[in-house]
């Protein structure tokens, strides 16, 4: 299968068996994705549906059907299980920028995902080696534990949870710990 059209084009081929289907696009190119992706669908309603994506750039406009308040999720509309592996070397979410990040999620009964990123760049707020696990729960509620970042001359460990508001924002409640030198954040403030 090929495609292109105006702002779009992919290539891809897919599989159909007794035992799966199993779809693969290959250099997909969008205004909000550059890269690979994979959907391996198991006929057998206990293996977990599976989606690989391997990306260049990925924009927040591809989540943002998903990120509503109050709409349903994929985890409380499917009781079949899935899993979720995603590599980016760029990434836009609003504001945020992010360097070769690393997202791998699985729906089983914790809803346990890892993220991890090389760099995130919010405003003047530039973090790296972030790296933390999280819980997806129910109406997009995500739980982050333990979420550990580098930035200006601080190490940053945050535990809380993230809410997505209708407006497409996010509504944030947290705990940090800081170490390191304060007055470096002083001095960056003036």
């Amino acid at each position: 299968i090929s495609s292109t059209h105006k702002g779009f084009s992919f290539d891809g081929r897919g599989i159909i068996d007794e035992e799966k289907l199993d779809l693969n696009f290959k250099q997909i190119n969008t205004a909000a994705m550059q890269g690979d992706l994979r959907l391996l669908m198991p006929l057998d309603a206990d293996k977990p549906w599976a989606l690989e994506v391997q990306a260049d750039y990925l924009n927040k406009v591809l989540l943002n059907s998903y990120l509503r308040e109050g709409e349903a999720d994929a985890a409380t509309v499917s009781d079949r299980p899935w899993s979720v592996i995603v590599d980016s070397r760029r990434g836009e979410w609003d504001k945020i920028k992010t360097d070769t990040v690393h997202l791998q999620y699985s729906s089983d009964t914790h809803s346990m995902g890892m993220f991890s990123a090389a760099s995130v760049v919010a405003g003047d707020a530039n973090l790296k080696k972030l790296k933390g696990s999280f819980s997806l729960l129910e109406q997009g509620l995500i739980e982050i534990h333990g979420l550990e970042a580098d930035g200006s001359g601080q190490n940053l460990v945050i535990s809380g949870s993230v809410k997505p508001l209708k407006s497409g924002a996010l509504k944030w409640q947290a705990m940090a710990l800081m170490r390191g030198e304060f007055g470096t954040l002083m001095k960056q403030a003036e």
